[in-house]
């Protein structure tokens, strides 16, 4: 039974591939893209981290080579252990700063030079069942595929990267709250102006509850240090969400809670759970409706895992919309009129909620 439980997260989660870091030394090929990271994994001898947990958070950064040939939404891993540039995502150098201080400078001049106007930084923070490099890749994905405009940094928190290691990711992402909440003023104290943090999966459970704490310690300072919010099929109680969010107050001006009725990992993380569904695949949004917040509800959407638990990364249409309202203040908020995009939608208001939803001509379930 229990190879059967583990044979069946594997198919059904998607949050990652077991891979990890793979190192080139040809950076004239492709883009590469430089990654800045804070994470509470220990470090290993192969220059990569772990999935213990380490005494103090570690200030590193990666530039990783994308390969010309990329497909939108795909992260091209090598079948061995040497990557060709050509074809597969690869390191082409790491840098290792002693303390958030030489951090905080390699950063601020990145932030400068990336984005003089509006010092714009986008934190993404992985999910359950996660390696290092698979976080990293895909922080390194979103940076290319999103067409961000601006620095892209990862908090990494030691999961397990195991099939097995549910229990243990839902608690480790409690352990590093604090180490999370360092991150962030650390990136704010770089000189970023905004800062846009995308969860994935139990990031967001990281991301809810940092973001209380940082509100019971100070109120208001949520909104002061976070532009936006972007919570990518978050594995979260649905009730629970709504007392962290109680808790914070004023949610950031861009708030935006990416779900799908079709995520076959979030359907097996609430029948573990014993509920009926979680954040991530709320369908009446009845409970949430007072918050001003909006939901995309990408069911429609299929992602090349089968789990559908990563569509918004890997989804070309899903990329198209990210693209889209990234350079806006806020989502439509008007009720029943298309919206502009590369798909039919309509926006439907409930409450102070905004729901977005694609018309039936376009679902391809």
């Amino acid at each position: 039974m229990r190879v059967l439980f583990a044979l069946w997260l594997v198919v059904l989660s998607g949050c990652a591939i077991q891979n990890d870091l793979s190192y080139t030394d040809r950076a004239d090929v492709g883009a590469v893209v430089p990654i800045y990271v804070g994470t509470t994994r220990n470090p290993t001898n192969d220059g990569t981290f772990n999935s213990s947990l380490a005494d103090a958070t570690n200030y590193v950064r990666y530039d990783v080579s994308i390969p010309p040939l990329h497909e939108p939404g795909k992260i091209e891993w090598p079948l061995g252990k040497t990557p060709n540039p050509e074809k597969n995502f690869a390191v082409t150098a790491k840098y290792t700063y002693a303390d958030d201080t030489a951090f905080k400078a390699s950063l601020r001049k990145q932030i400068i030079e990336k984005s003089p106007v509006k010092k714009r930084v986008y934190v993404y923070v992985h999910g359950f069942y996660n390696t290092f490099g698979d976080g990293l890749y895909r922080a390194a994905q979103i940076s290319n595929d999103f067409s961000v405009n601006a620095v892209v940094t990862h908090f990494a928190w030691p999961s397990t990267g195991s099939a097995f290691g549910y229990a243990h990711d839902r608690d480790a992402v409690l352990t590093a709250r604090d180490s999370f909440q360092e991150f962030l003023e650390t990136v704010k104290d770089a000189g970023a102006s905004e800062i846009v943090i995308v969860a994935h999966s139990l990031g967001a459970a990281l991301t809810m509850e940092t973001l209380r704490s940082i509100a019971i310690e100070d109120e208001g300072a949520v909104t002061r240090m976070i532009k936006g919010v972007a919570l990518i099929a978050p594995d979260l109680d649905v009730d629970l969400f709504v007392s962290q969010a109680s808790r914070i107050g004023k949610l950031p001006d861009f708030f935006v809670i990416f779900t799908s009725s079709r995520d076959r990992a979030l359907q097996l993380s609430a029948r573990v759970s014993g509920e009926t569904a979680r954040l991530g695949n709320i369908q009446d949004v009845t409970p949430i409706a007072h918050l001003e917040t909006v939901v995309w509800d990408i069911s429609a959407l299929d992602g090349i895992q089968k789990s559908n638990h990563l569509a918004a990364f890997e989804n070309p249409e899903a990329l198209e919309f990210i693209q889209l309202i990234q350079g806006r203040e806020a989502v439509l908020s008007v009720s029943g009129k298309t919206l502009p995009g590369p798909f039919p939608s309509v926006a439907i208001s409930i409450n102070n909620l905004t729901r977005i939803v694609l018309s039936p001509e376009s679902a391809n379930n």
